[in-house]
């Protein structure tokens, strides 16, 4: 039932509190840049990890960033 449930999700902790990051990019003449941080932390406060891949080339011509939770 949906109690259940909400206490469930209580006790695993904030799971958004891993959420946050950020990916630019930009297309020029010829060219493409693209950017993300590599932090993985909780609330800004802690930082779990620096080598969190956020970008995926997918084909030749595409690339995809992921920023939103770690678990996803």
């Amino acid at each position: 039932d949906k109690d259940q449930t909400e206490e469930s999700l209580n006790k695993m902790g904030g799971l958004m509190e891993y959420n946050g990051s950020a990916i630019v990019a930009m297309a020029g003449d010829n060219c493409v840049g693209i950017a993300a941080d590599t932090r993985h932390g909780i609330r800004q406060l802690q930082t779990v990890g620096c080598n969190r891949q956020k970008t995926f080339q997918m084909t030749d011509q595409t690339f995809v960033g992921l920023a939103g939770l770690g678990t996803d």
